[in-house]
């Protein structure tokens, strides 16, 4: 499969929501929940992605076993991947791991002209990503700081709760260390910086591999799914069809970005405003 397209986001991003929609294109094959389950058989995954593009039975049939990141299957492909405590790059890549991935992954073609649609969230791993696909595009979902943060401190995965020691993106770097310790170490003041790290990995990793690649912002997504997602087909070179477009405009969505505000007492808002202050003048989220 030529040109596939790559979601990133430092995840509590939006981009699950974002992803899903977009699966819904005819063309885009992609991992799903039951892949995640069965990474052993794709044949399942593959039938499975065959039946939802019947024009009738499929948009139930995609609410199913709806689109995932499937690290299982990564951990078959290439075990370095899934959950690495850096951000990894095309040396990384083991030798063959490359043409295994993408033997597997095109394993769920459904037709001559499938597209895969992967992603993947935590470090960007955009020179991995490259080195194994050379064509891909990407789309990076940014959302504000705050609202990830909040999100993150919500969620019942988060590896945070096990401090900077076990929270899988290594040893802090020095500069987010003295905030963490201006903080008293608080979990609010590491949800942030958790954010702040990934930003700046991003933002390295753009600047470094220059690849294909457009900015989502969750903000836009839910407030003009139609106009956004025009946008992304146009730079992803899909082609926009009247099915499509009933499929964007029956996903509801709300902005929950507000909610930081209403869960966090003064005292953690105050930290995730200082401590997100200078990512959120970059991305513009002041």
């Amino acid at each position: 499969m030529k040109n596939p397209i790559i979601i990133i986001g430092s995840g509590r991003s939006g981009s699950t929501a974002f992803a899903r929609v977009l699966s819904n294109h005819g063309r885009l094959v992609y991992m799903s929940q039951l892949t995640s389950k069965l990474p052993g058989l794709l044949f399942l995954s593959r039938f499975y992605l065959r039946l939802t593009k019947f024009p009738i039975v499929g948009s139930g049939l995609r609410r199913v076993f709806k689109m995932a990141e499937a690290y299982s299957l990564w951990n078959i492909m290439a075990e370095n991947f899934a959950r690495p405590r850096r951000n990894i790059d095309g040396n990384d890549v083991l030798a063959g791991d490359d043409e295994t991935i993408r033997k597997t992954l095109d394993k769920l073609s459904v037709k001559k002209n499938s597209r895969l649609l992967i992603k993947i969230t935590g470090w960007p791993r955009i020179g991995y990503l490259l080195k194994v696909f050379p064509d891909a595009v990407f789309i990076n979902v940014i959302r504000d700081g705050r609202a990830v943060a909040n999100s993150l401190m919500n969620s019942d995965f988060w590896w945070g709760r096990k401090g900077p020691e076990g929270w899988r993106l290594g040893p802090l770097p020095e500069d987010q260390k003295k905030i963490y310790e201006k903080h008293g170490r608080s979990l609010t003041a590491l949800a942030g910086i958790y954010w702040n790290i990934l930003m700046k990995a991003t933002e390295d990793d753009i600047n470094r591999f220059k690849p294909s690649l457009i900015n989502v912002r969750y903000e836009d997504f839910c407030s003009n799914k139609i106009e956004l997602m025009k946008k992304v087909c146009e730079f992803c070179n899909l082609d926009w069809s009247d099915r499509f477009e009933i499929g964007v405009t029956l996903k509801k969505l709300e902005n929950n970005n507000f909610k930081w505000k209403m869960e966090l007492d003064e005292k953690d808002r105050a930290i995730l405003n200082d401590v997100t202050l200078d990512w959120r003048k970059k991305l513009g989220y002041l």
